[in-house]
């Protein structure tokens, strides 16, 4: 039989550098692991993010165009009723104008 070479404080070091350097491997292994999880999750959130960007903006120019054309008629329809008002008003002035300087 060979005969055992003695354990020495040296080899026990280096057995328990050997199991950390195992463990730290291990950690840094599920750290990229999670870190690579994270970054998917946070991609998938703001490609949502943009869609419904996307969405708001197109809601948003729709509701503008309606107001436009919302205001737009509220002007016509105020200058159907406003402008015989002042033709008559006008109308009116050159009459007492034409008696007044006669």
């Amino acid at each position: 039989m060979a005969k055992r070479k003695p354990v020495t404080q040296l080899d026990k070091i280096e057995q328990r550098l050997v199991l950390l350097h195992k463990e730290v491997d291990k950690l840094a292994r599920l750290s990229a692991d999670e870190f690579h999880s994270i970054y998917e999750r946070l991609t998938s959130v703001e490609r949502r993010v943009t869609l419904v960007e996307g969405r708001l903006t197109d809601q948003e120019e729709r509701l503008h165009r309606k107001l436009d054309v919302g205001f737009a008629s509220i002007v016509r329809r105020l200058d159907d009723i406003v402008q015989p008002q002042l033709d008559q008003h006008a109308h009116r002035i050159k009459k007492l104008e034409t008696a007044v300087f006669k």
